[in-house]
C-alpha cells in the first residue's frame, strides 16, 4: 500500500466515523468507579469494556479470508470508498447480529482496522 492509499484511507475513516453525544456516553466508562487506586496496571477499563463488547477475535469471525483479500484489492485498485463500504458493512452485519449499536459497532470496527488490519494487509501487499 503506498503512502497516499493510507492517507486517503485515514481521511476516509475519520469521515465514516459516527459520532453523537448519545453514542459517546455508551462508549465512555468512568475509569475511575473501577479502580482502587492500589493497582499497577497500565489497563483501560474503558478499551476492556468495548473489546469485550466487540473484540478483534469477533471481527475475524465475520471478515474472512475472502473479505480481507477483496479489502486489499480495492486499495489497490484505488477504491477506498468501496473498500470502506465493503468493511462498515461488515461492522454492521457484526451490530446486528449481535445485539450492537451500530455506531458503537462502526467505530470499534475502525478502532480494529488501524491497530491491527493496516497493519496485517500492508504486510500483505508487500
Amino acid at each position: 500500500m503506498t503512502n497516499e492509499q493510507v492517507l486517503k484511507l485515514y481521511q476516509l475513516l475519520n469521515k465514516v466515523r459516527p459520532r453523537s453525544d448519545e453514542f459517546f456516553n455508551f462508549e465512555q466508562t468512568k475509569d475511575d468507579h473501577f479502580r482502587l487506586h492500589c493497582e499497577a496496571l497500565d489497563l483501560s477499563y474503558t478499551d476492556l469494556f468495548k473489546n469485550l463488547l466487540l473484540s478483534r477475535q469477533m471481527f475475524d469471525e465475520f471478515f474472512s479470508k475472502n473479505g480481507k483479500d477483496e479489502f486489499i484489492s480495492l486499495l489497490q485498485e484505488e477504491k477506498a470508498q468501496e473498500a470502506i463500504d465493503l468493511y462498515i458493512n461488515i461492522a454492521k452485519n457484526i451490530a446486528t447480529e449481535k445485539w450492537l449499536p451500530d455506531k458503537f459497532a462502526v467505530n470499534q470496527a475502525i478502532d480494529i482496522l488501524i491497530n491491527f488490519y493496516l497493519v496485517e494487509l500492508s504486510k500483505d501487499i508487500n
